[in-house]
C-alpha cells in the first residue's frame, strides 16, 4: 500500500481544499466574486432572451465572446489566488494584495493555456444544437466528459506555469507528467466536486424558484447564479493547487526545491 507521500487519496485532497476555504473565506471569496460577475450577467443575458436571431453573425460574435469570459472568469480566480492558496498549505501569512501583484505578469500566458484546453467548448453548440431534448443531453454529457478528461490531464497545468515558470507548451508536458500515474484519482477528485457542485446547484436552484416574479426574481435569481459561479470558480481553483502541491511533493521529492520558494 502507498505511503501517504506517495498517494492522492480523493478525500485528503477535498478535505485539506474545504479546510483551506474555510479558513480563508473572507480573503477569496469576495476576489472570486469580483471576477465571475461577467459570467454571471452573461447568464443574465441568456436568461432574458437578449441574444436572438434576427443578426445571426453578431449574435454569434456576442455568443462566441460570452462564452469566452465564461471559459477565462474561472480560471481567473484561480490565476489571482494561486499565491494566496499556497502560503495557505505552507502556513504562511495569507497576502491578497501580494498574490494579485505576484500573477500580473503571468495573467496573459494563463489565459492564453485556459483557451487551448477550453478551445472544444465553441464546437459544442453547432454540432448537437439542432437535436432538440436528445440533443441538449448529448451535449451535457460530452462536454462532462471531455471536461473530466482535460481535468484530469490538465488541472495542475496553470499552477505550474505560475509556479514553475515555464513556457507554455512545457507547462501542459509537465503537467501530463505530474498526473501521470494518480489519474484515476485525479479523475475521482474532480467527479465528486462535479457532483458536490451540483448539489449546491440544486439548492440554489430551489431558492431562486421561490423568489416573487419582477424584478425581485431577476435581481435575486443574478445575485445567486454569482454566488453559485463563485463557489465552484474558488472551490475548483483550490482543489487544482492542492492536488499540484501534492504532486510536486510525490514525483519530485520532500527535498527537491518546495513549491514555497515562489515566496522568496
Amino acid at each position: 500500500m502507498m505511503s501517504e507521500q506517495t498517494s492522492l487519496r480523493v478525500d485528503n485532497v477535498l478535505k485539506l481544499a474545504a479546510l483551506i476555504i474555510w479558513r480563508n473565506v473572507f480573503r477569496f471569496f469576495p476576489v472570486a466574486l469580483a471576477v465571475m460577475v461577467p459570467q454571471a450577467l452573461y447568464r443574465l443575458a441568456l436568461s432574458q432572451d437578449l441574444f436572438s436571431a434576427d443578426h445571426i453573425l453578431l449574435d454569434t460574435l456576442m455568443l462566441s465572446g460570452a462564452a469566452a469570459i465564461g471559459v477565462i472568469s474561472p480560471a481567473l480566480v484561480e490565476i489571482l489566488l494561486v499565491y494566496a492558496i499556497l502560503q495557505a498549505l505552507n502556513e504562511h501569512v495569507v497576502s491578497l494584495r501580494l498574490s494579485i501583484a505576484w500573477a500580473k505578469p503571468r495573467i496573459l500566458s494563463a489565459i492564453v493555456i485556459v483557451l487551448l484546453l477550453e478551445c472544444w467548448l465553441f464546437l459544442l453548440p453547432t454540432s448537437f444544437g439542432d437535436f432538440g431534448t436528445s440533443g441538449l443531453l448529448a451535449v451535457s454529457l460530452v462536454e462532462l466528459g471531455l471536461w473530466l478528461c482535460v481535468a484530469t490531464f490538465f488541472s495542475v497545468a496553470i499552477p505550474t506555469l505560475m509556479v514553475e515558470e515555464c513556457g507554455l507548451f512545457d507547462c501542459l508536458r509537465r503537467s501530463i507528467y505530474l498526473t501521470d500515474g494518480f489519474r484515476w484519482q485525479i479523475f475521482a477528485i474532480w467527479l465528486v466536486v462535479i457532483l458536490i457542485i451540483s448539489g449546491i446547484e440544486y439548492l440554489f436552484i430551489s431558492i431562486k424558484l421561490s423568489l416573487m416574479d419582477g424584478f425581485l426574481m431577476t435581481a435575486g435569481q443574478s445575485f445567486a447564479n454569482l454566488v453559485e459561479l463563485s463557489i465552484f470558480a474558488l472551490f475548483a481553483a483550490v482543489v487544482s493547487v492542492v492536488i499540484y502541491s501534492k504532486l510536486r511533493n510525490i514525483k519530485d521529492g520532500p527535498r527537491a526545491e518546495s513549491v514555497a520558494t515562489v515566496f522568496d
